[in-house]
């Protein structure tokens, strides 16, 4: 297998880790296969260390409340031309802990298994749009029963039918009565870890777009994210 043995390769001394979910998984073949899927993909998978990204992304934050414009605008000034793409690279499978990946796997099970639209999708569509613990560079955080305790219970008293377009349209209603807030400030920034989208659901399309596949997989409901070649509005 040889995405699984460049996973291996790159965990380096964490590699009993990575291991400790397969011998857990012996007994499970398709949890065990889930966990495969995972691993085999995240030799190339990681997020930046660098202290100023978060307290950038707390200036974020603050630049979407009201009041905020005149010190947005100076800071945005100062930053405007960093780049964070030379910051040092954590890579997951130098990390990943055998508790957060079974912790994340078992869960993503749990709730799918659940769901009545689960028979009509294939396996290796649960993998792809439901189980995956990232979107992109974000920060490594466990999102998926948070999302899952904020949202469920929500979502299921606006509507508690099996159709799945109605629970994506009781999410959607959630969506815009909870508001988020649309800051351009340091679109630049790698993309904000789940927990804070959780706190702050605040920024462009990308963490809107990342906030609500968080939260609709944590329901179990497969979504991904598209992307336009082109934006009319960022001219790029």
């Amino acid at each position: 297998n040889v995405g699984l043995e460049r996973t291996f390769q790159r965990a380096g001394t964490n590699r009993a880790e990575l291991e400790k979910v397969l011998r857990h998984y012996e007994g499970d073949k398709r949890k065990h296969r889930a966990a495969l899927f995972l691993l085999e993909r995240m030799a190339d998978c990681y997020s930046y260390a660098d202290p100023r990204i978060d307290t950038l992304q707390e200036l974020r934050y603050l630049s979407s409340l009201p009041g905020r414009e005149a010190w947005a605008d100076s800071v945005k000034k100062v930053w405007r031309h960093v780049s964070f793409r030379n910051s040092p690279k954590v890579y997951d499978a130098q990390v990943m802990t055998a508790d957060y990946l079974i912790n994340h796997i078992d869960h993503a099970f749990k709730v799918w298994d659940s769901r009545p639209w689960a028979q009509y999708y294939s396996f290796e569509e649960f993998c792809r749009y439901v189980l995956p613990y990232r979107l992109a560079d974000e920060p490594l955080t466990a999102w998926r029963e948070s999302y899952h305790l904020q949202f469920a219970s929500r979502v299921d008293s606006i509507y508690d039918g099996s159709d799945i377009i109605g629970k994506i349209q009781a999410v959607q209603t959630l969506f815009i009565e909870d508001g988020s807030g649309w800051s351009e400030l340091f679109s630049f920034l790698p993309h904000p870890s789940a927990a804070f989208l959780l706190e702050h659901p605040v920024g462009v399309c990308r963490e809107l777009c990342g906030y609500v596949v968080y939260l609709l997989r944590s329901l179990g409901i497969p979504a991904v994210t598209d992307q336009y070649v082109a934006s009319p509005q960022a001219s790029g």
